[in-house]
C-alpha cells in the first residue's frame, strides 16, 4: 500500500504508535477519591461511561492527602479505605475538551505557554475522546506555576481547557476472555497473588459484549507487577494492558501522526469479483465515485485490477483521520449491497462449474448491469 506524503510537521516525536483498538469505556479508577487534581471545569464525562462520575474529580488533591491519608509501616501513603495514593508523573498533563480542529503548531504553543516554554517531549491523543490529550515534557513541571499560567489564560479558541495531573494507573484492561468469565472469577485470578502477582482488587467492570474487562487494584504497584507476566485462564492467554483514566490503554494515537493523511483503501479485483465486476462497470463506478465525494473520498484507477480510495480533505482532525477509514468501507460495501444486482446461476456438476463461471463473468460484464454468480444446488450443498 503506498504511503502518501505527510503534512510537514516537527519531527521531534518517537516513532509513531500503532493504535491499540479500544472501546470507549468508564474507568473505575477515574472515579476514586484519589484522583488527580484537576484545574479549570470540572473533567468531562467519558463517553458510554458505565459508573457514574463522583464528585471527588473536583476536590483538592491536597486536601484528600491531608485529611483521608495516612502513612504505613514502610513509608507508603493510603487512603483510609486501603488504596494506596499512586504517584504524580511531574513531566505529564492531560488536557481536555480541546477544539477538534485545533492544528497541532496552536496546541504545542499553548502547552509551551503553560510550561514555561519547557520543551515536549511527545503529545498523545486518547483512544477514548479526540479531544483529550497527554503530553510529556522533556522536563519536570513546576505545577504551581503551571495552574498560574493556566489561571490567566485557560481558553484557546473558544474552548474552555481543563488540565488534570496525571498519576500512576491502578487499572489494566483485560481482552481475550473466556465466554464463561464472570466478575467473580476476574476478582478472585487477579487479588490471589501467586497466581497472576495482583493483590487486592477493588473494582471489576465486564463488558461482555466486547470481552473485555477493567481490573483496578487497591495499590497502583500492582499493575506494575501484573502487566510483566503472562496470565491464562481456562486455557486463553489473557491480553492484560495498563488502562489511562481518560486516555485508555497505550499505545495512544500518537500527535505526529495525527497530521499525516490516511493510508488509502485499495479494493483488488483479484480478491472480489464484485470488485472486478465494478471496475468493468463505468456508469456504477462513476455513481460510487460521485457518493465518495461526500466523505472526503477520490477513487484512483492508476494500478491496473485496483481501486484505490484516497483522502481528499487537506485539513485533518482527529476524530476524521479515526473515522474515515471506517466510513469508506461502510459506504463502499453497502453501495455494493444496494447497487449491484447479483443472480445467483444454481449448477449440479461439479465437472461444469470452472467454464460455466468463465462464461457467466463474460456475460456480466456484456450484460453491464448484473453480476452472475455460480450457486451450489441444494443436491451439492
Amino acid at each position: 500500500m503506498q504511503q502518501v506524503s505527510p503534512a510537514i510537521l516537527q519531527a521531534r516525536y518517537p516513532p509513531p504508535y500503532h493504535q491499540y483498538p479500544t472501546l470507549s469505556v468508564g474507568s473505575p479508577q477515574s472515579i476514586k477519591s484519589i484522583d488527580t487534581t484537576v484545574f479549570g471545569p470540572s473533567v468531562p464525562p467519558l463517553k458510554n461511561a458505565k459508573l457514574a462520575p463522583h464528585n471527588a474529580m473536583n476536590h483538592n488533591h491536597n486536601n484528600n492527602n491531608n485529611t483521608n491519608s495516612n502513612n504505613n509501616n514502610n513509608g507508603h501513603t493510603t487512603m483510609n479505605n486501603g488504596q494506596s495514593i499512586p504517584e504524580v508523573d511531574p513531566r505529564r498533563l492531560i488536557l481536555f475538551n480541546l477544539p477538534a480542529d485545533l492544528v497541532q503548531e496552536y496546541l504545542e504553543l499553548y502547552l509551551e505557554h503553560l510550561s514555561g516554554e519547557s520543551e515536549i517531549e511527545r503529545i498523545d491523543y486518547s483512544n477514548l475522546e479526540d479531544t483529550t490529550v497527554m503530553v510529556t515534557f522533556k522536563t519536570e513541571l513546576d505545577m504551581n506555576e503551571v495552574r498560574r499560567r493556566h489561571g490567566t489564560r485557560s481558553k484557546l479558541n473558544n474552548s474552555e481547557i481543563a488540565l488534570a495531573e496525571v498519576i500512576a494507573p491502578a487499572t489494566v484492561m483485560i481482552r481475550n476472555l473466556p465466554a464463561d468469565i464472570s466478575r467473580d472469577v476476574l476478582e478472585l485470578y487477579f487479588s490471589n497473588r501467586r497466581r497472576s502477582d495482583g493483590g487486592q482488587v477493588v473494582d471489576v467492570t465486564l463488558d461482555k459484549e466486547h470481552q473485555h474487562a477493567l481490573v483496578t487494584f487497591a495499590d497502583y504497584r500492582d499493575v506494575r507487577r501484573v502487566i510483566k507476566r503472562e496470565h491464562l485462564i481456562h486455557n486463553h492467554r489473557l491480553d492484560v494492558r495498563i488502562f489511562y483514566a481518560h486516555m485508555g490503554v497505550e499505545p495512544f494515537i500518537d500527535a505526529s501522526n495525527v497530521g499525516k493523511k490516511p493510508d488509502p483503501i485499495c479494493y483488488r479485483g483479484s480478491d472480489d469479483s464484485r470488485y472486478a465486476f465494478l471496475l468493468k462497470n463505468r456508469p456504477l463506478l462513476d455513481e460510487l465515485r460521485d457518493q465518495l465525494k461526500t466523505i472526503n473520498g477520490h477513487i484512483n484507477l492508476q494500478n491496473e485490477g485496483v481501486i484505490e480510495i484516497n483522502f481528499t480533505e487537506s485539513r485533518l482532525t482527529v476524530k476524521r483521520r479515526l473515522k474515515w477509514a471506517k466510513d469508506i468501507e461502510k459506504l463502499v460495501e453497502h453501495f455494493l449491497t444496494e447497487r449491484l444486482v447479483v443472480h445467483k446461476v444454481p449448477w449440479n456438476n461439479n465437472k461444469i462449474p470452472q467454464i460455466t463461471s468463465e462464461q457467466l463473468a463474460e456475460l456480466s460484464l456484456k450484460d453491464n448491469t448484473r453480476l452472475m454468480q455460480l450457486a451450489p444446488s441444494d443436491t451439492q450443498q
